[in-house]
């Protein structure tokens, strides 16, 4: 079953954005240098003891919220051992809502466990995966495609997983059928029409982690805007509002899940 979805458009933000550069982009965009060593070695090999270490005054620094991953003992390093006001990296709070809300839905944290052990079968078995190629060429397809399988430290690596089998999904169910691999996990035509939905609703997240991550443009007076469309493509889902077509009640609670964590994890990111 087809149906649109709707996406965050980072152009169009891009466009209505005010633009309210801060002032660690501000030091970027000027390329002014700040001095942190006393005495600063000449040379890239020369070392520097710790006494040499000097961190500026809060007043005198063009830096002024250090950007980095959410780990705790690297905020603890940042806040509590430089006394410096801790930024976390949008992009991975962004990933870490997705895995929190697909933990917290069973049904389709099961159906993501199930295609993991579809995707790792192709991916070992030769023979298998010529039979994939077959069934796609045999539908039309002048490149087959392969599966793509989860990486746990790749950024949406787990809904371009799902993507891919949704796409060759009838290559893939020809395949397993022909083979006779009656030891891999079933997929319920529901169980499908859940992986679609899910990649569906992740798209917004995926595009706003792309771009997020980028780095030959300016990103934080952007995420404001990112947000709020995020947001809003969540609420649409929920209202139908995009169109006629009615998501299931699992992927509505997903949605709902996800809502909840954007909204709890990015509060007061104006005031910070």
């Amino acid at each position: 079953m087809k149906f649109k979805h709707p996406t965050v458009n980072i152009q169009q933000a891009q466009q209505q954005s005010a633009c309210t550069v801060t002032e660690t982009e501000s030091f970027v965009s000027s390329q002014q240098s700040v001095p942190i060593y006393k005495n600063a070695p000449s040379t890239s090999t020369s070392s520097c003891t710790n006494d040499e270490f000097l961190l500026p005054p809060a007043k005198h620094r063009k830096i002024q919220p250090p950007v980095s991953d959410n780990a705790a003992y690297i905020k603890k390093a940042i806040s509590q051992e430089l006394g410096w006001k801790h930024f976390g990296c949008a992009a991975h709070t962004i990933n870490l809502i997705v895995q929190e809300a697909t933990e917290k839905s069973v049904l389709i944290k099961s159906v993501i466990d199930r295609v993991k052990v579809i995707v790792a079968y192709f991916k070992r078995s030769t023979k298998a995966t010529q039979k994939l190629d077959e069934f796609q060429k045999q539908n039309g397809a002048t490149q087959p495609k392969r599966l793509l399988e989860e990486v746990p430290t790749r950024w949406n690596s787990r809904s371009y997983m799902l993507e891919r089998i949704v796409e060759i999904q009838d290559a893939v169910k020809s395949s397993i059928a022909i083979l006779g691999a009656t030891s891999l996990p079933n997929l319920t035509p529901e169980d499908w029409l859940l992986c679609n939905e899910t990649c569906k609703v992740l798209k917004c997240f995926e595009e706003a982690s792309k771009y997020l991550s980028g780095e030959n443009y300016l990103t934080a007076s952007q995420l404001l805007i990112i947000l709020k469309g995020i947001t809003r493509v969540l609420k649409m889902i929920l209202t139908s509002d995009s169109s006629d077509y009615h998501y299931l009640p699992t992927t509505c609670d997903f949605v709902r899940a996800l809502l909840h964590l954007t909204n709890s994890r990015f509060e007061n990111i104006e005031n910070r």
